[in-house]
């Protein structure tokens, strides 16, 4: 049920339970034991209005922080109900209207049922303070007093049904002076840092004390105004218990706007945490994604280029010329396919050995890309075998012929090592698409065959 409701709720209990004891004032049961004496005897009809009203007001009070109990499942509710209960006990024992009321044939608990209430109100308004004021953690010390004192009361209440009553009720007095002094200085204490809640607390104890004191002087003769005198203590009481609620609701309305502090914050700091961890996460996949780039590019260089001349491999020389065609085939342009092989390779390698073999093709390899256009392709098929693809175009002029004789030309100069000079040579064959060929496999054929001639021309030419 909403806090709110609750108000309404109380509202409604406090004028229902104040109606409900309207009905005293006309009540003709025996008071105080007085043959055939009516409450009204004793009171006037405006005090037994005053009386009803005060009674309803703390049973209402009583029912609203009881319900508030229930649902809040918070212990010092419960306390200040059972506060404001032993209150009511307290009032109406003192002015017997509970004896006029409720138990008019029982002399023996009219006459203990004024200390049994002060010493319950005694009682749970310790219980009370200690909880609503925190100090089992925030005061130990005090919270260890508070303990012992409430020791004393239960033991005071164990002993007033067994002890003469005028020693109780000087006990109960010397009990009630010590509390009311003891929670004065815990507010005070608890005050001065700030505490709204407490400054509350404290002044409910100083309208108490005042009361009391203000009584006192009467009794002692020192206050002669009877109208304050007869009204003082009811109205005091009657201040305390606002005092103490309204501390309660002022507790529950600052614990709430610190909880939603406190969440805010929390979201807040997830937030910026969650925040954190997204740059974090995001500096981290930005980073692997690079490696994962890099990674990607090294696989894609092992699988398609030649891991020692950089070349375009086997695979993607084919792959490259298949492609070729296809835009060949609807650009209607020619393609050349110059199938070279090294002369003489092998002794190179048997001689030197095969560093100094791997080191010529790297070089063999930087001099065609060098001879090359950008547009055109080249690729090592396998140990001194290249290939090389040529496009032509419609503005250019198609000659691979001249483009044999460059390569021939740049594989020719001198291979300068550490302590020797190489000169290579190479034998170069062609094919033409679509005379030789029209498919990536009988076009690298026809180069190929043609490159052997080549070279067979050459032994014969040497023989």
């Amino acid at each position: 049920m909403p806090y709110s409701l609750f108000k309404k709720v109380g509202l409604f209990l406090c004028f229902l339970l104040c109606s409900s004891f309207l009905p005293i004032a006309y009540a003709q049961t025996p008071f105080l034991g007085q043959e055939s004496l009516s409450i009204l005897t004793v009171y006037s009809r405006a005090d037994i209005l005053w009386l009803s009203l005060y009674a309803g007001a703390l049973l209402a009070l009583l029912s609203y922080n009881f319900l508030l109990f229930i649902t809040l499942r918070t212990i010092s509710y419960l306390y200040f109900a059972l506060l404001v209960g032993a209150i009511l006990l307290a009032y109406g024992a003192f002015n017997g209207l509970w004896f006029a009321t409720l138990w008019s044939n029982s002399l023996q608990w009219h006459e203990l049922s004024l200390p049994i209430g002060l010493i319950l109100a005694g009682l749970f308004s310790i219980q009370f303070s200690r909880s609503f004021l925190t100090t089992s953690s925030r005061y130990p010390k005090l919270d260890k007093f508070f303990f012992r004192l409430s020791l004393t009361f239960g033991l005071a209440l164990v002993a007033t049904p067994f002890a003469p009553l005028i020693y109780i009720s000087f006990t109960t007095t010397i009990l009630i002076i010590i509390l009311c002094f003891s929670m004065l200085i815990a507010s005070i204490k608890t005050s001065l840092q700030g505490n709204r809640a407490s400054q509350i607390h404290m002044a409910a104890w100083l309208t108490l004390l005042l009361g009391i004191g203000l009584s006192l002087a009467h009794q002692l003769g020192w206050l002669s105004n009877q109208l304050l005198a007869d009204y003082i203590l009811s109205l005091s009481t009657l201040f305390f218990v606002l005092l103490l609620s309204l501390a309660l609701a002022y507790r529950i309305i600052m614990t709430r706007s610190q909880t939603a502090k406190f969440h805010q914050q929390v979201i807040a700091n997830s937030n910026a945490k969650v925040a954190e961890q997204v740059k974090e996460q995001t500096a981290e996949l930005s980073e692997l994604n690079q490696q994962l780039r890099q990674q990607e590019g090294v696989l894609k260089k092992l699988a398609f280029y030649d891991g020692l001349t950089g070349l375009a491999n086997r695979v993607f020389i084919q792959e490259q010329l298949k492609q070729l065609l296809i835009q060949s085939k609807r650009n209607k342009t020619k393609v050349s396919v110059l199938f070279l092989d090294l002369d003489d390779f092998k002794p190179i390698n048997d001689e030197h050995n095969h560093k100094v073999g791997d080191e010529v093709l790297k070089i063999i390899a930087d001099r065609l890309q060098a001879t090359l256009r950008d547009s055109d392709v080249v690729g090592r098929l396998g140990c001194d075998k290249f290939l090389v693809l040529l496009e032509s175009t419609r503005e250019d002029n198609h000659a691979p012929q001249q483009v044999v004789n460059k390569i021939k030309k740049a594989i020719s100069q001198p291979i300068s090592m550490d302590w020797f000079i190489l000169h290579i040579s190479t034998s170069i064959g062609m094919a033409h698409y679509p005379n030789d060929g029209d498919d990536v496999a009988s076009l690298i054929s026809a180069a190929d065959l043609a490159m052997q001639n080549k070279k067979a021309d050459k032994k014969a030419k040497s023989q």
